[in-house]
């Protein structure tokens, strides 16, 4: 089974300089390289090649947009539609967005998993139509942001996970006639 996990396009991932989600994707996915062919796209970092595999993970690492450009661009946008962060747009760090689904593509996984960004869904959808697709939230942007572009990320999603069951009842509760599965899948112990 092929399994790739889509890091935010801001997460540091492989070690030893990682951030939180960042720590959970290659702990989990290197505990789950042992039963199948785990790759996880991420951002890469300064000095690292593109690819890399390590503990069991190969990494596709992408070649993105300074961070700080991504920063002042949200900066511009929010004078603009404070209401809707940029953040929250189907474009935002398009970059990493679109060499990310020419990777899903070629890899062609059996499974998705989204690390917190719903907007990036319906494009994996169309990048992996037959993948089964986990979109996995660590925050409330499912309850927060956009309704119409939440509705469309969980349209194109098989299972949506919560980090607590607060994320996954906020979801649920805003959208009670989706028909992607919720459930909670703790950071740590329940």
């Amino acid at each position: 089974m092929k399994i790739l996990v889509l890091s935010q396009p801001f997460d540091t991932v492989t070690p030893p300089i990682r951030n939180s989600i960042g720590i959970w994707t290659y702990e989990v996915a290197r505990r789950m390289g042992t039963d199948c062919d785990m790759t996880v796209i991420a951002r890469r970092s300064r000095g690292e090649p593109a690819q890399l595999e390590i503990d069991g993970i190969g990494f596709e690492l992408l070649r993105c947009a300074p961070l700080r450009l991504w920063g002042l661009a949200g900066r511009l946008w929010n004078r603009v539609r404070p209401q809707s962060p940029l953040v929250a747009q189907g474009f935002y760090s398009l970059d990493f967005l679109a060499q990310a689904m020419r990777m899903i593509r070629r890899i062609s996984p059996d499974i998705v998993h989204i690390q917190n960004f719903p907007q990036y869904a319906p494009a994996v959808r169309r990048a992996a139509p037959n993948a089964t697709i986990v979109l996995h939230m660590h925050c409330d942007w499912l309850s927060e942001l956009d309704h119409r572009a939440m509705k469309r990320a969980l349209a194109a999603t098989d299972l949506a996970v919560g980090c607590s069951e607060h994320v996954v009842a906020a979801a649920r509760r805003r959208f009670p006639e989706t028909d992607a599965a919720f459930a909670v899948l703790p950071n740590g112990v329940p």
